[in-house]
């Protein structure tokens, strides 16, 4: 199954929140696995998703101040990532 899929970055959200509540640790190992798998995955592509928004702040910058800036952030926001 490698194929994607497109839906909106609300429900992408909304479907993070809602694992985020989710306690497993009452279930199979199995699942567990699975779950911190799908969570994680999540949570990576809200990352990747931000990273974009903070780097397209970049390329938009009305002039060499803004740019500074955004790029500043942009390198914060993906040392942060590495950590």
């Amino acid at each position: 199954m490698d194929k994607n899929v497109m839906f909106p970055l609300v429900t992408l959200l909304k479907i993070a929140d809602l694992l985020r509540y989710w306690d497993v640790s009452s279930y199979d190992f199995a699942i567990q696995c699975d779950y911190d798998d799908v969570l994680n995955t999540i949570q990576n592509k809200l990352q990747a998703i931000e990273l974009r928004k903070v780097y397209s702040g970049i390329i938009c910058a009305a002039d060499e101040d803004s740019r500074f800036f955004a790029r500043m952030d942009y390198l914060q926001l993906r040392r942060k990532r590495r950590l």
